[in-house]
Order: C-alpha cells, then structure tokens, then sequence
C-alpha cells in the first residue's frame, strides 16, 4: 500500500513578507515570545513559520492568539498607516487583510524608523511588564487546617444536608483576614462612574456593603 504524501505548508511570499515587515524592529520582543536564543529576522521567521505549519494557524489566527495588542496596534499605525484602535482580534484581521494583497511588500527599514521613534515606543510584552512592576511578592493563603482533618466528615455532612446537598464552613482560610484585605484593595481601586438611577445606585451599594461586612 502507498502512504498518503503529507501536504506541503506553503506560505505564499506577500505573507512571507508580512511577517518579516512585523519582526523588524521587534527582534527582541518576537524571540522572547517564541522562547528562541536568536534575534535574527531570517530564524525569527523559521521559527514563527514553523509555529504555523504545526498548529494548522494562518497568518490572522497567529498574530490574534500570540501577539500583543500594542505591538500590533503600533505595527498598524506606523507601517500600515491604518487606524490602531480594536483588540488583538480586530487588529490581526487589519493586518492580515493587508498581507493578503498579492503585491503586499513592506519596506523593513520603514518599520526600524517607525518603531524606533521617540514618539512611537516598541510595545512590552506581557513579560516584560512584569518584571518591571514592583508589587510585593504575593501573600500564601492556606485553607484552614482543622477543616482539612476533617474532609471525611465534611463530605457526608455536604451530602447529607437538606433540602439540598451544601455546607457552611466557616474561617475557611487560615487567615481570615486576608479576604476582607482583597475585598478592601479591589473596592478601593475602583473606577466607576454611577449612573443617576436610584436603584442601580442603591442595589451597587448594597452590594458593596454586604461584602465588607
């Protein structure tokens, strides 16, 4: 019996194009995100092309799921001189419409001086940013340990009660403050704008309230 030849990836060469024009001026960035040692523009596309045949993703489906909004709003702005408004999804569909254009050639050096303005920034990654936060290391939250000597207990207590399977557990958490300290912090940093409807207002604060309590 003959094997079945496995289909050929072929990418055709505006794509090819496309995805050299979004590298230069992002060698860092992109390598980061494909966790490769080199920076160079002809391995950054091997590899971004080697992510495409394995994951069956065209050219709008890999810029959608693996690149950041600001890289991709700042490449439509400043290469393409299309608008940099819309999520990642609207971004990498702009964009792939462009790469689709048989004739789609994008100069690189446009893309280095574009990119590298003082009034255009090269966007971070989700890495990068944050590792340049400073926020205090995360507090360990446990679960109380006299509730986990008594799981036993605890699941024949949950199947047993009426009218319905539950149960209450109270002080969860080995430290029970901790939740009121989130529950402060989140509240605390919120931004809303309430509308001038008494309920809406009345059933946000009740909210609020019972919460904190």
């Amino acid at each position: 019996m003959s094997r079945r030849k496995q289909k050929e990836f072929a990418v055709p060469a505006n794509i090819k194009a496309g995805l050299t024009s979004i590298i230069a001026g992002n060698e860092t960035i992109i390598a980061s995100m494909l966790d490769v040692p080199s920076e160079s523009t002809e391995d950054l596309l091997n590899s971004i092309l080697s992510v495409m045949q394995m994951n069956s993703l065209s050219a709008e489906m890999l810029l959608g799921s693996f690149f950041q909004k600001e890289l991709l709003s700042t490449y439509c702005v400043t290469v393409l001189n299309k608008s940099g408004k819309g999520g990642e999804a609207t971004l990498a569909g702009r964009i792939a419409s462009c790469w689709a254009r048989p004739d789609f050639k994008a100069g690189i050096s446009d893309v280095v001086k574009d990119v590298g303005s003082e009034d255009v920034p090269p966007p971070p990654t989700k890495k990068l940013r944050l590792e340049e936060e400073n926020a205090p290391p995360p507090t360990l939250v446990t679960f109380n340990p006299a509730h986990l000597a008594k799981v036993a207990s605890l699941c024949t207590q949950y199947a047993s009660a009426e009218p319905f399977p539950h149960i209450v557990l109270h002080d969860v958490l080995e430290n029970s403050d901790h939740p009121k300290h989130v529950l402060s912090e989140v509240v605390g940093n919120l931004k809303v704008e309430f509308k001038e409807v008494s309920v809406y207002l009345l059933s946000s604060y009740f909210a609020i309230k019972v919460g904190i309590s």
